[in-house]
């Protein structure tokens, strides 16, 4: 079940509901927060104290939680774009000690070092478009799978270097994500977030940056 999903079921529920089956809820819900949670818990419902909450002011927190989606979203695409323009690299590392260890004539082992946050921002970016799914903002999120999936990030070093895949990053351990379920997050971004007569074009498209990954 998706938040949106989620979200109506919720809405229905606590529409039938009496304020004195409201307060038990709360109260029974409230048991279940741990300790580390339970002053964000209060401020929360306290700051419920004193709004006059109605339907458009639901709306409004909605509308402005999109709003901020969508400049996340851009900040992190200028990120990317400056990654895939090689602006910003990782660093590769000649693994000294395996060499030493297996002896010449053995193909040498590298690993990556990431001054630059690169990994952070690839993982925060998929995240967003997950939660993008996740809440059916499909068109606004479209353009960000779209370019994780098709980008490539470099790897900058004495030895020649290296250029990655979003997969192969996590192949490798470089960055670790649920790489399949970003491709079915990027897939549902294709279909949903484009007219009906492009679906087909960015559906095929996404399949076959997938498959060149894979």
């Amino acid at each position: 079940m998706n938040f949106t999903e989620f979200m109506k079921k919720v809405d229905q529920a606590s529409e039938g509901m009496t304020r004195d089956n409201l307060a038990a809820f709360l109260h029974d819900y409230a048991r279940s927060i741990p300790e580390y949670k339970r002053e964000d818990f209060l401020e929360r419902l306290r700051s419920f104290g004193n709004k006059t909450v109605d339907r458009d002011e639901i709306r409004k927190q909605d509308a402005l939680d999109l709003e901020e989606t969508k400049q996340k979203i851009n900040e992190i695409m200028e990120r990317l774009e400056r990654i895939d323009d090689e602006e910003i690299m990782l660093e590769e590392v000649l693994n000294e000690e395996y060499n030493e260890w297996y002896g010449e004539g053995e193909e040498e082992e590298f690993f990556y070092e990431d001054p630059e946050d690169i990994c952070q921002t690839i993982q925060e970016g998929v995240k967003l478009v997950h939660d993008c799914v996740d809440r059916e903002w499909y068109q606004e999120c479209y353009g960000l799978a779209d370019f994780l999936l098709a980008m490539e990030i470099n790897a900058d070093g004495d030895y020649g270097g290296n250029m990655f895949s979003l997969q192969e990053l996590d192949r490798q351990g470089i960055v670790s994500f649920d790489f399949e379920g970003f491709v079915m997050d990027a897939l549902l971004a294709a279909y949903w977030g484009n007219p009906l007569e492009k679906r087909p074009n960015e559906i095929y498209w996404a399949l076959k940056r997938y498959r060149i990954q894979g």
